[in-house]
């Protein structure tokens, strides 16, 4: 009788244990999840062959980073203006020195952190390579987590990282990996500038945020007192996601001072 109770009390026991552990790797599974889906930083490796860094590709996906690749042509430099990376790395072909020149043409485009990785690594093409704009040079035979390291504290102190995810409203979506809002099912397919612009203010909700105070943060300069871009801009993100000027939704004019999101954020 008693080895039947000691049994029982045992499998009840095990049952117990078991049922935990299911729990919290069940946890433990969905934070992962949520984990790899909030990329902080975006890179693009731009490589002679579309096979090339693979090793590192793979290192940084698993540091959650989106990691876009292309080869280094002329059409894959006219598109980083239309959609910025946080960096760029720029692996050289084995001549070095023509690669270099696409260091001038992607700097004219692009503001953010630029890396070279080459087999040349005499002082010279580096001085040279820095005076073009590169933020920093690695050669290629350095050990690819050490060129890790150096990506991530580059990214870290130059680049703070951008949420990355969804921010939800009644009756509208900010998808800020896609860079666009959407309404419905649908998306309203905003420009740069307009993302830019409709972003800002959904980071002040309820505050009154100037003309001009827009103008710099989309132009980096100041407002000159007559452009009306900015007032172009904002009647054009009211029409793609539905707004009114007389009932507005989402954006509200608050006349002499500026513009207003007074959108509601969505509660499940």
């Amino acid at each position: 009788m008693r080895e039947v109770l000691l049994s029982i009390f045992l499998s009840h026991c095990l049952s117990n244990v078991t049922s935990r552990l299911e729990a919290i790797l069940s946890v433990n599974q969905k934070h992962h999840q949520k984990l790899k889906g909030m990329q902080s930083w975006k890179i693009l490796l731009l490589t002679p062959q579309s096979s090339s860094l693979a090793k590192l590709k793979s290192m940084l996906v698993d540091e959650n980073i989106r990691v876009e690749h292309a080869e280094c042509r002329e059409s894959s430099i006219a598109q980083i203006s239309t959609a910025p990376p946080h960096m760029i790395v720029l692996e050289c072909a084995e001549q070095g020195v023509v690669d270099l020149l696409y260091c001038q043409k992607i700097r004219y485009l692009y503001k953010g952190l630029l890396v070279l990785l080459s087999d040349l690594d005499k002082a010279n093409f580096q001085i040279f390579a820095l005076n073009l704009g590169v933020d920093a040079s690695f050669s290629r035979s350095t050990d690819v987590v050490l060129i890790r390291a150096n990506l991530l504290s580059l990214l870290r102190r130059f680049m703070p990282p951008t949420p990355v995810g969804q921010l939800e409203f009644d009756g509208l979506v900010l998808d800020l990996n896609r860079r666009d809002a959407i309404v419905g099912d649908s998306a309203v397919n905003l420009s740069t500038v307009e993302f830019d612009i409709f972003y800002h203010l959904v980071q002040k909700p309820g505050c009154v945020v100037s003309r001009d105070e827009i103008h710099r943060k989309v132009y980096k300069a100041e407002y000159n007192g007559y452009d009306r871009s900015i007032d172009l801009y904002i009647s054009r993100i009211r029409q793609k996601i539905g707004d009114s000027l007389s009932s507005p939704i989402f954006l509200k004019t608050v006349r002499g001072a500026g513009y207003q999101f007074i959108g509601t954020a969505h509660s499940d």
